[in-house]
């Protein structure tokens, strides 16, 4: 332990050298994060202590040259590289996602991938975290599936699983990636504080936390927000109001009727009556009637409610609480859609990247513009 923490401390040195910044402090933990994850829990008890000395000395204003920015990031880059064997493009495509703004999507629905496709464009490194209540069921239009080892991918922009700190960071580097995670807010807000916040769950009948002290800017989508209590600013999901801006007082409460799909309303879902464990053989996409079971829960039979085609179910060998739906049927023939982001998701997604522009102004732009140049910024809206 003693000669790989004294060679981890020379590592972490020289980069504490060259310069200071916000930047510095996340290279430092970042570093800290790679050295757990290679070299075990004793290397995390030495780098708190040096990191408790790293913030002290960032408080009282010491350091070098603040133009040695730049400099700082190759080092940073070449210690990162020898640490988890990156070659020197991944490197580089390391170095390209660590200028980026930083954005996390709590969530993993068709609106939350909707609103993650729409952050990663204009420029944010994008990570959604998932949560499990309610369950994802439209999982064709959403990067859900991504967590479970499958490929999901929207408008060639796909997600891919991170485990750990390392994997995000190396999955953020890549390019048209987004990084979908099992990782909770407290687990991401250690590796980097968010520049933005999106809280994308939908959960209409849960108390939603106040997260706004802990990031930059945080923007709530669909029911139980209020502006200045848990959120910065929040969008409404509601059909009759999809997109709209709150920027004062509190978001629609959920009224429990379904938008429309043709002349079909609500009778397209159905809904799980107990809790219970999910099996379905049946694929999104697939032509099915009323009648036909769709799956089992807890060994009895579920039905499809109409004909049509299965445009989300819950994912097979998922537990499920009682309340939730468990299958969507669109009934509308060969205008039917399962796959990709619907009209009310993009118009959501383009909604909430508003909300970013109108609070955080051109300093959002402007980071998105430096961090991504060949993406197109918050003002174009994406």
């Amino acid at each position: 332990m003693r000669r790989h923490g004294g060679g981890l401390k020379r590592g972490l040195e020289a980069v504490l050298d060259r310069g200071t910044g916000r930047s510095r402090r996340w290279g430092v933990f970042l570093l800290a994060l790679v050295a757990v994850a290679r070299e075990g829990g004793e290397t995390a008890v030495f780098l708190h202590g040096m990191l408790a000395g790293v913030h002290a000395a960032l408080a009282d204003g010491r350091g070098g040259d603040p133009r040695s920015g730049e400099l700082r990031l190759a080092v940073l880059g070449d210690v990162v590289r020898r640490r988890t064997g990156m070659s020197e493009r991944r490197s580089a495509e390391f170095l390209h996602a660590y200028r980026r703004p930083f954005a996390v999507v709590l969530g993993t629905s068709e609106i939350a991938s909707a609103a993650a496709l729409h952050l990663h464009r204009a420029g944010f490194a994008t990570i959604l975290s998932h949560d499990p209540f309610p369950p994802v069921i439209r999982r064709s239009m959403a990067f859900h599936d991504a967590l479970f080892g499958d490929r999901a991918a929207l408008e060639e922009v796909e997600a891919e699983r991170a485990e750990d700190a390392v994997t995000l960071i190396t999955v953020l580097a890549r390019p048209a990636r987004v990084a979908v995670t099992m990782l909770g807010l407290v687990e991401l807000i250690a590796i980097r504080s968010p520049d933005v916040l999106v809280d994308a769950r939908l959960q209409k009948h849960r108390v939603t936390p106040d997260l706004r002290r802990i990031v930059k800017l945080a923007v709530g989508l669909g029911p139980n927000f209020r502006v200045d209590a848990n959120c910065d600013i929040a969008v409404e999901t509601r059909p009759t109001k999809t997109g709209r801006l709150v920027t004062a007082g509190e978001t629609d409460a959920a009224d429990g009727i379904a938008s429309r799909l043709g002349r079909v309303g609500g009778e397209r879902f159905v809904y799980s009556d107990r809790p219970g464990l999910w099996h379905t053989p049946i694929e999104i996409g697939m032509r099915v009637f009323k009648g036909l079971v769709v799956g089992r829960l807890d060994g009895l039979p579920v039905h499809a409610p109409l004909d049509g085609i299965l445009r989300g179910v819950v994912r097979d060998g998922s537990k499920v609480p009682p309340g939730v739906k468990l299958i969507e049927v669109d009934p509308r023939g060969r205008k039917a859609q399962w796959t990709g982001i619907d009209e009310r998701s993009r118009a959501i997604a383009m909604a909430t990247l508003d909300a970013i522009r109108l609070k955080m102004g051109d300093s959002a732009t402007a980071n998105a513009r430096v961090g991504s140049d060949a993406t197109p910024s918050l003002m174009s809206g994406a």
